[in-house]
């Protein structure tokens, strides 16, 4: 279910529906002091006058939005989808598809997907290379 369209200005309810689900999956306490007052300041507005309007405000909260559904599985998946692109690239580049043609299908694989990013967000920052 989303819960935020990207099209509709947040409204009190919107703002609301959002702050209940971080509050419950704990999200809530992870954002800063700022965005925590921010988001208040909009509910506060957003229920005096109705729809928040300002494209730079309705930005910023939909940055919020993001962190507070943000998930373990959402996180892998976006970490997973990064690695997928740059071993293609890669392999692309040392000719591997040609005499491993199924590894490109695997790269396109929603559960390989998914076993990179949880690899590749269990793996050491020691072992990682800079980006």
């Amino acid at each position: 279910m989303k819960l935020v369209s990207t099209c509709v200005p947040p409204d009190f309810s919107t703002l609301q529906r959002c702050l209940r689900c971080g509050l419950r999956n704990g999200r809530w306490r992870r954002l800063r002091v700022v965005e925590k007052a921010f988001y208040r300041a909009s509910m506060w507005y957003a229920k005096a006058g109705g729809r928040i309007v300002n494209g730079k405000v309705v930005g910023m909260l939909l940055e919020i939005f993001e962190k507070l559904r943000a998930s373990f599985g959402a996180k892998a998946n976006q970490a997973g989808l990064k690695r997928a692109e740059e071993l293609a690239s890669t392999y692309s580049a040392r000719d591997v598809f040609s005499w491993c043609p199924r590894l490109r299908v695997w790269l396109k694989e929603q559960g390989y997907i998914l076993y990179l990013g949880v690899s590749w967000m269990n793996t050491s920052t020691m072992f990682k290379q800079p980006a």
